[in-house]
C-alpha cells in the first residue's frame, strides 16, 4: 500500500504533466478545399438538372401516397389444388397483417397493433402464426390443418 501511495505522489506531484498538443487549423488549406468542392459542383452541374433530378427535386416535399421501398402489388389468391389454403379468408378471420421486421435470422409481423414471431398464438383468437413473409404471414387454423395467408396491408 505504502508503494501506491508513493508513486500516486510521484504522478501528481513531482511528475511534469505532458504537453498537451494543439491541433493547428490551417485557414488557407481549408478554403482551398472548400473552393475545390464548390468548382468540383459547379463543373458537375454546368450542363443543368437532368429530368429525373429535376422530378425529384419538385416533388421532394410532398406526401407520398405510397410507401415506394414496399412493393405489395402481388395478387393473393388462394391455391384451388390445397383445399385447406382456400377454406378461410382473412376477411373471415378479421384479421391485419400491418408490418413486417427482421433482426438477423428472426421474423415478426405485426398483426392487430401486436407483434408476433413463428409458433406464436394470436390473442384472442387462438390462431398460431406458420409462417412469416415480407409481403404475407400464413396463419395455422386448428393446430395447423387449415392454413390461412393473409397479405401485408398498408396502413397511413
Amino acid at each position: 500500500m505504502a508503494v501506491t501511495v508513493v508513486y500516486g505522489f510521484y504522478v501528481l506531484v513531482l511528475e511534469k504533466p505532458p504537453a498537451r498538443r494543439v491541433a493547428t487549423i490551417n485557414a488557407s488549406d481549408n478554403l482551398e478545399k472548400f473552393n475545390k468542392f464548390i468548382s468540383n459542383v459547379a463543373e458537375k452541374t454546368k450542363g443543368g438538372l437532368s429530368d429525373v433530378d429535376s422530378f425529384v427535386i419538385e416533388h421532394v416535399s410532398e406526401k407520398w401516397t405510397k410507401d415506394p421501398l414496399l412493393n405489395t402489388e402481388k395478387d393473393f389468391k388462394f391455391d384451388k389444388d390445397r383445399p385447406e389454403l382456400a377454406q378461410a379468408s382473412s376477411e373471415q378471420l378479421g384479421i391485419t397483417y400491418s408490418g413486417f421486421l427482421q433482426m438477423g435470422d428472426i421474423r415478426m409481423a405485426i398483426i392487430d397493433g401486436q407483434e408476433y414471431e413463428p409458433g406464436d398464438t394470436l390473442q384472442p383468437s387462438g390462431y398460431t402464426i406458420g409462417a412469416i413473409y415480407p409481403d404475407r404471414v400464413i396463419i395455422n387454423i386448428r393446430s395447423g390443418k387449415y392454413k390461412v395467408t393473409v397479405p401485408l396491408e398498408e396502413t397511413q
